[in-house]
């Protein structure tokens, strides 16, 4: 409790009215200078005032900012030095403003007579009917205005990745590219300044070369514009940015047709010959990627973890729809993965990288150059191809073999459209399911690439556990 004898040190006297939550009421014995009292304060007093709420704070277990000792000035009325457990110590001025008791905070790390001056203006300020601390978030407001205002589109771009952690890091990377390739001459530009004529006329510049990469440049900065404009709002709730420059855009944009390009069953031979001769371990990542109809972003890393090479079934959690995919395996394609098993080395990825750096950069420990791999197969087999080309070519097949659309949905792991409840909520395919499709899809595939299945071995169909 506090001690209610009379300091020690005669140029201390108690204060007679206490703000509301000063100190916390520690014995005077242990202080030359004690809490709730008024002091004539010098830089040396308050170095030692500092230390002995240090001190205080120590024996009380709290050496932190919850520990907290307040003292008044002698010199200005209404004055306060507040000192924390760490050691900070800061300064504020209590004045009644419209009849309610109110602190003012001047700042902490002041020097004394600094702390005095700025008190003694904002006495002035009170004296005159202004409320400094309104005019205080008035100017933090301008200032913070100000500043949204002249946020670059490099800046809101930024600010837009490092502010979406569910984007993938993939789409993260490929924002950043396609802003900062294409729109680099407006990087230094603040949004605000961009104008509807601008942004038309470069929109247009790009669709000149490939509209589906105008489409792309534009919906990566208008996301990051979108966020901006949601992030930043005044007073009113209203968005800084008053005009979003995009809303120029010509009807139509980011409409591109959707490609629909996949191998026909009479170029599969010419496929399956070339790919035969692919390095290792490209001849298989493209032949999962053909008999699985999965993504190449979800092959290339995949791992024996992943793989239960003998239940014949691929897991794969971080998908692109962020819906976790349980895949059988078809025969054949499981008894190459299953050689491959035999084969493996140290590496944890089934498609693990013989070569430390590719073109400068360190590789991720599985093979990613897929770009030289397109480029010489498609030339071996006499056409343009993509991974994407094969995940349309298993979904066609399916269609031939007459597999039903909601199994072939659930095997490419796309979503059924939001009106079909059935489909969303109800109906799950169960692995025999989807095994059964995979085979038939499978064979049809082999079939038409004249590719030799073996012996009962590589037919032997692996009951999902």
């Amino acid at each position: 409790m506090q001690s209610t004898s009379a300091p020690r040190n005669p140029s201390v006297t108690p204060e007679a009215t206490l703000p509301p939550n000063a100190g916390t009421g520690s014995s005077d014995a242990n202080w030359t200078i004690p809490p709730r009292s008024t002091h004539r304060w010098t830089e040396a007093s308050v170095r030692t005032a500092i230390e002995e709420t240090r001190a205080a704070a120590a024996r009380a277990g709290k050496p932190t900012a919850a520990y907290r000792e307040e003292f008044s000035d002698s010199q200005v009325k209404g004055l306060k030095l507040r000192i924390t457990g760490n050691g900070v110590a800061s300064w504020s001025l209590f004045r009644r403003i419209n009849g309610v008791p109110t602190r003012v905070t001047l700042g902490s790390g002041i020097a004394v007579e600094e702390a005095r001056k700025l008190a003694a203006e904002a006495g002035g300020e009170v004296a005159r009917g202004e409320n400094p601390n309104q005019k205080k978030r008035e100017r933090r407001a301008a200032a913070e205005k100000a500043r949204v205002k002249g946020m670059t589109v490099q800046n809101v771009l930024d600010e837009y990745i490092q502010a979406s952690p569910k984007l993938k890091p993939k789409t993260s990377a490929k924002y950043r590219a396609d802003v900062e390739r294409h729109l680099k001459d407006w990087l230094d530009t603040p949004v605000q300044a961009l104008t509807r004529k601008a942004v038309k006329q470069r929109y247009n510049e790009l669709a000149v070369e490939s509209k589906a990469k105008a489409d792309s440049v534009f919906k990566a900065l208008r996301a990051a514009v979108r966020h901006h404009m949601d992030v930043h709002r005044d007073e009113s709730d209203l968005p800084i940015l008053t005009a979003n420059p995009l809303t120029s855009l010509p009807k139509g944009w980011g409409q591109s047709t959707a490609k629909t390009r996949y191998v026909t069953p009479d170029r599969l031979r010419a496929w399956a010959a070339a790919v035969k001769n692919a390095p290792d371990p490209w001849n298989d990542v493209w032949w999962c990627c053909l008999l699985l109809g999965a993504r190449l972003n979800e092959i290339l890393p995949m791992t024996w973890k992943q793989l239960d090479v003998q239940a014949g079934v691929l897991t794969i959690k971080d998908t692109k729809g962020k819906r976790p995919l349980e895949q059988p395996i078809p025969s054949w394609l499981l008894a190459r993965l299953r050689q491959r098993y035999t084969a493996r080395g140290s590496s944890c990825y089934v498609f693990p990288s013989q070569v430390t750096t590719w073109r400068g950069r360190a590789t991720k420990g599985y093979v990613t150059n897929a770009a030289d791999s397109y480029k010489n197969l498609s030339k071996a087999c006499g056409f343009d191809w993509t991974s994407h080309d094969l995940r349309r070519t298993f979904a066609s097949m399916a269609t031939r073999v007459g597999i039903p659309s909601g199994v072939t949905r659930t095997l490419v792991n796309h979503a059924p459209p939001a009106t079909d409840v059935l489909s969303k909520h109800y109906t799950q395919v169960p692995l025999d399911v989807k095994l059964n499709a995979l085979e038939q899809i499978s064979a049809a595939i082999l079939e038409a690439a004249n590719v030799q299945r073996g012996g009962s071995a590589h037919l032997r169909v692996v009951a999902p556990p």
